[in-house]
């Protein structure tokens, strides 16, 4: 906020900002999520590319891609991981958990 009024020629200080916030029930669109860096010195295991970027399937179940992402909430940040059959371009697993851990992808799974 401070710096969309400072582009528009009006100096403000910070704290003026969060004061008229304040009186007019305003809250900032804020997360404290920091993007952690993981280890590494872990070993990579590498597997081979078996769909080499052909993402065509001739029957359902054959083919599953899966993707985690994160969604800030209010109170902490919920992790998502799903799965979708390419034949069928439907989900076909998916939880939330506060920490992204194996389990979050083994419970996507089952």
């Amino acid at each position: 906020m401070t710096e969309v009024l400072e582009q528009n020629g009006i100096k403000v200080n910070r704290k003026r900002v969060v004061r008229f916030m304040r009186i007019m029930n305003l809250c900032p669109k804020v997360t404290n999520y920091k993007y952690k860096r993981y280890h590494q010195n872990n070993i990579k295991e590498e597997h081979a590319n078996l769909l080499n970027q052909m993402f065509k399937a001739n029957d359902r179940n054959k083919i599953w891609v899966g993707d985690i992402t994160y969604i800030p909430t209010q109170k902490k940040i919920l992790y998502l991981a799903v799965f979708i059959d390419i034949f069928l371009h439907k989900v076909v697993g998916c939880s939330m958990d506060t920490r992204m851990k194996d389990k979050l992808v083994i419970a996507t799974f089952n």
